[in-house]
């Protein structure tokens, strides 16, 4: 299983690294830049910088992580949203109809990439209650580290998920 996920995600992160590089060498071969491909341009070091951490990162975590006899893992509820909270004495959690097990920092991951939060805040709350390793933390860390492509066609949207990209990857590489 470590290896699985140091393997996939060594992928994702070449994958991502192409798809980014690819995407430049088109911007740089026009004479004139729509407003998301300057964005893109004068933002790409912090998007190849993040890729760069997230791919040192992973081959410490593994060197880590390689000869450990066990790797935990939860319920996770797939669909974590502040909306899924009651709020009430006790901590509840609906919506359940999502769930899966796997690693528990995957429903963390999930939500960090969801919308913009306070993540230190989520991340004390929740490590309070269930403390992660540091090698969970680490997985985590490194699974943020990497952006994902470029989703939208038109132009103002392109713009805006441009600066959630690069406002994330800055969050998170200050976490």
């Amino acid at each position: 299983d470590k290896k699985e996920i140091y393997e996939d995600t060594m992928k994702k992160i070449n994958d991502i690294f192409k798809y980014y590089d690819s995407y430049m060498v088109d911007i740089e071969s026009k004479e004139i830049y729509s407003p998301s491909e300057y964005l893109l341009a004068v933002n790409i070091s912090i998007i190849f910088s993040s890729l760069y951490k997230a791919k040192e990162r992973l081959d410490s975590w593994y060197e880590n992580i390689k000869d450990k006899d066990k790797v935990r893992y939860v319920i996770n509820h797939n669909n974590l949203d502040v909306s899924h909270f009651i709020k009430s004495d006790n901590k509840y959690l609906t919506s359940w109809d999502k769930a899966s097990i796997g690693l528990p920092i995957y429903d963390l991951y999930n939500l960090f990439t969801k919308k913009m939060y306070d993540y230190d805040l989520i991340l004390d709350s929740y490590t309070s209650s269930y403390p992660l390793p540091d090698y969970e933390k680490e997985l985590l860390l490194i699974f943020l580290l990497i952006p994902h492509k470029i989703e939208k066609e038109d132009e103002y949207d392109k713009v805006v998920e441009i600066v959630n990209i690069v406002d994330k990857l800055v969050k998170f590489n200050d976490l």
